[in-house]
């Protein structure tokens, strides 16, 4: 199937790849004359039926709508969990980072170590982490416009403007495909295992120059994330670690777009020039 694209010299097409988790895009970029994958995933999709639905927007300041901006800066996890230059409403230390509750096992070991905690007043928590991908960060849009500008001068005091984007899944793709486009590993990237080293071979080889992932969905606010009984449980969050915030910041609905690809983010705010494909996707109030 062949994806009609406003873009000059870049075809996209939907793949047949039953090896990847979520819907595949091929994109060619003649001018350059390099292949790309685009694989689109959804997060945390069942949080979507325990809510009334909303129109997701993005809050900024008015220069720096998508409907408007020549660039979409995405910043990493690594970027809001430091905090630099970032207000109460962007700054979160646990961001990209879970907390569980590690009890039933810690109870487990010391068990078997001739301690029993089990009549104890004892408790155990864990914090697991994964990569940092950059990030475009939305939001569940309150109905009343007061409300809305409310939350937006709440996380942050420049931000004056609303911005739809009109259907989540096609902003996916083509803010992927520009995230695709845009992306350098060479200057972008950095590979810190060797995993990351193990994957860019394999991709060197699997016709496609870029392999880049694109997450979406609402995050979830919680505090624990689960029970840790087997140590296997963080593997089952993967995937979730960068859509999980504390409660305390439930009072954004945030709705993320995770941009990911082989190895590190060697830059913390990667700037990805806005195609019409992409602001069409967008309109402004």
């Amino acid at each position: 199937m062949q994806r009609v694209t406003t873009r000059k010299g870049i075809s996209v097409r939907e793949e047949d790849a039953p090896d990847v988790e979520g819907k595949s895009f091929a994109v060619l970029d003649d001018l350059r004359q390099e292949r790309s994958r685009v694989v689109i995933r959804r997060v945390n999709d069942s949080l979507l039926n325990r809510r009334p639905a909303r129109q997701v927007v993005r809050f900024s300041e008015r220069a720096h709508s998508p409907r408007l901006s020549d660039e979409i800066w995405a910043p990493t996890l690594a970027h809001y969990r430091e905090g630099e230059k970032l207000g109460g409403g962007q700054y979160d230390p646990m961001e990209g980072r879970v907390k569980m509750d590690a009890t039933p096992l810690m109870a487990r070991r010391l068990l078997k170590q001739g301690v029993d905690m089990r009549s104890a007043s004892f408790e155990a928590q864990v914090t697991f982490g994964g990569s940092d991908p950059w990030v475009f960060c939305t939001a569940f849009c309150p109905v009343r416009e007061r409300d809305a500008y409310r939350l937006a001068r709440r996380i942050s005091p420049e931000y004056d403007t609303i911005t739809d984007i009109l259907d989540v899944d096609a902003f996916a793709l083509e803010l992927g495909v520009d995230f695709a486009i845009t992306l350098n590993p060479e200057l972008h990237t950095k590979a810190n295992s060797v995993v990351d080293i193990v994957q860019r071979a394999l991709a060197a080889n699997s016709g496609f120059e870029k392999i880049v992932h694109v997450h979406h969905g609402p995050v979830a606010y919680e505090d624990i994330s689960g029970s840790l009984d087997t140590g296997r449980e963080p593997f089952d969050l993967e995937s979730r670690v960068g859509f999980t915030k504390p409660r305390s910041f439930s009072y954004q609905s945030e709705y993320r777009f995770a941009l990911w690809t082989i190895g590190e983010p060697s830059i913390r705010t990667l700037r990805i020039p806005v195609s019409d494909a992409l602001r069409e996707c967008t309109s402004i109030r």
